[in-house]
C-alpha cells in the first residue's frame, strides 16, 4: 500500500518539475496519471485493513508531501497568486506544521 504512495508522491514531484520548467502539455500528463494512480489508491485503500501505527505515520507524511507538492504546481500556474500572497504579506508556514510536530509557540501555553 505504501508503495502506491510513494508512486504518486513520485508522480507529483515530476510534476513539479514539468511545472518549475513551464512545460505545461506534460504537467497535464503527468497530472491525469497521478489521477488514475489515485483513483485505485482509494479503491484499494477501502479493501484494506487498518494499517500499523508506523506505516500510518510514514502514509501521512507522504500525504503532507503531496500536498505541499501541488500546492507548489498551483502557485507555478498562477502567477497572480503569488503577487497577491506579496501583497497581503503572506509568509511560508512554520515548518513544525508541516511535520506534523508542534512548535515551541504551540507547546507553550498558559495551560
Amino acid at each position: 500500500m505504501l508503495e502506491s504512495y510513494r508512486r504518486v508522491v513520485a508522480n507529483a514531484e515530476t510534476m513539479l518539475d514539468q511545472a518549475r520548467a513551464g512545460r505545461w502539455d506534460q504537467v497535464a500528463l503527468t497530472a491525469k496519471a497521478i489521477g488514475r494512480l489515485t483513483t485505485a489508491l482509494d479503491e484499494a485503500r477501502r479493501d484494506c485493513p487498518a494499517l500499523p501505527v508506523a506505516e500510518e505515520a510514514e502514509r501521512i507524511r507522504l500525504l503532507a508531501r503531496l500536498v505541499r507538492v501541488d500546492a507548489e504546481v498551483r502557485q507555478l500556474r498562477q502567477p497572480w497568486a503569488r503577487r497577491l500572497d506579496a501583497l497581503l504579506d503572506v509568509r511560508p508556514r512554520d515548518r513544525s506544521e508541516s511535520t506534523g510536530r508542534p512548535s515551541e509557540e504551540a507547546t507553550s501555553g498558559p495551560c
